[in-house]
């Protein structure tokens, strides 16, 4: 599990310097309520099997940009099609990510 001790300290001017970060924005890939035709905002779809076959892709397809080497967190809400998109990106768990970041 991540804890706020192994997140790198903010930058903060004169004291710890600024880092060059990437950040890659995926969003759920496709979820019931698109199917569904319903609208998705906090409606708490979950992904359909052709969502999760793409999340899949789009996990690899990161993996070979960001690479084995670099070192990643992975960030989502508690909606189920963003928790079920997260595990091939972040296979030990959002909610335990989330609590490192809230505590």
């Amino acid at each position: 599990m991540i804890s706020r001790q192994d997140l790198p300290a903010p930058p903060v001017p004169g004291v710890v310097p600024a880092r060059v970060r990437t950040v890659y924005v995926v969003t759920h890939p496709e979820a019931t309520h698109h199917v569904d035709g319903l609208v998705g905002g906090q409606f708490d779809s979950e992904l359909t099997a052709r969502g999760s076959e793409d999340a899949g892709w789009i996990a690899r397809a990161l993996r070979t940009g960001v690479g084995s080497q670099e070192t990643a967190a992975v960030v989502a809400s508690d909606l189920r099609r963003t928790v079920q998109t997260a595990p091939p990106f972040y296979p030990a768990g959002v909610a335990q990510l989330a609590a490192a970041l809230d505590g």
